[in-house]
């Protein structure tokens, strides 16, 4: 059974890694964290579960995954209940006992394995009453915007979690409904760097947030491009997320009708004849689509990046010839 189970902090560190040193002052009352413990390639209760109710769903209650944790548990179970953390490889308990988290843990698991899609169906709801509804009100919208603004060009602009991309999508979907074509394009595709090494640079350099991020000569080269007809395609940016690289792509040009961007920042470079949307929403506002939609981690750090975008994209609005309300309803500038 041992090392089947996985450690919540990898790689383990020993004695002879350059990181031991710092790894051996980080402790409060008494060290643990030797090769294998703790916080030290320890294998955690509080994981364990979440671990096997995944395991579960993707490949039946019977998987292997399922009865090594109840293995350990069980073993453990007389002395060292539900134990803070077991060590690996041998899994022995460590730590705090009687745990609830550990327990409670556990309890996530076992209703995995019992119920099945039921139990799935308990998070992914609440996540498809949120867009089927977002979707309707993104298609009254974008009706309302193409025959109240006729266009070009769109920039739809907002805080993280408001509907940009959803409205976005749903411009271009009425314009297709029409025998029109269109392209939606994404600011996030722009940012000069790729989005880990975005992050790092915030964190190094807080002052970096804004619109000095974006790569504003390329995107805009590439919406004029686009609706140049005597352009066939664009070659364009896009951002692998995994590989945290910028690849390039080939947009089919052709015939294009109408181009609509979002993002955060796309009316700080709204231009004559282009027509700017503005989400009325704060992030205090969006917060429950934010954490519904499991796209970040709502730490300090990410709290103050949106506290900063808020100040940066609330100026934007007055460039902006169409405002989102927070009812969604929409009000001509």
């Amino acid at each position: 059974m041992g090392g089947t189970l996985a450690p919540a902090h990898w790689p383990i560190i020993d004695e002879d890694h350059t990181l031991w040193g710092a790894i051996a002052s980080n402790y409060a009352y008494n060290f643990k964290n030797h090769p294998g413990h703790f916080h030290n390639g320890g294998v955690w209760g509080l994981t364990q579960g979440f671990t096997a109710a995944a395991m579960n769903t993707l490949f039946g209650e019977d998987h292997a995954y399922m009865a090594s944790y109840e293995g350990m548990l069980e073993s453990s179970m007389e002395d060292h209940p539900f134990a803070e953390y077991y060590s690996y490889p041998d899994l022995k308990p460590g730590g705090v006992k009687n745990l609830c988290f550990s327990a409670g843990s556990y309890l996530i698991a076992a209703a995995a394995a019992d119920q099945g899609e039921a139990f799935t169906a308990i998070f992914e709801r609440r996540l498809q009453v949120l867009m089927a509804k977002a979707g309707k009100i993104a298609e009254e919208l974008a009706r309302e915007v193409v025959q109240k603004s006729p266009a070009k060009v769109y920039r739809v602009s907002g805080e993280s979690g408001c509907g940009k991309t959803t409205l976005a999508k749903a411009i271009v979907k009425e314009f297709e409904a029409q025998g029109k074509k269109a392209v939606l394009i994404s600011q996030d595709e722009y940012f000069h760097l790729p989005p880990r090494q975005n992050h790092n640079k915030r964190v190094e350099d807080f002052e970096w947030i804004g619109l000095g991020e974006v790569d504003w000569k390329l995107l805009n080269g590439v919406i004029d491009q686009v609706l140049d007809p005597a352009v066939a395609s664009v070659e364009v940016p896009e951002m692998d997320w995994e590989l945290d690289t910028k690849e390039w792509k080939t947009m089919d040009a052709e015939e294009v009708d109408v181009v609509v961007i979002e993002g955060t920042y796309v009316l700080g470079e709204k231009r004559e004849g282009e027509v700017g949307i503005f989400f009325e929403h704060t992030y205090v506002d969006t917060r429950e689509n934010r954490l519904a939609r499991n796209r970040e981690v709502v730490d300090d750090f990410i709290q103050r990046v949106l506290e900063r975008e808020h100040g940066i994209i609330s100026a934007l609005r007055k460039d902006a010839d169409l405002v989102v309300n927070k009812d969604y309803t929409l009000t001509i500038r």
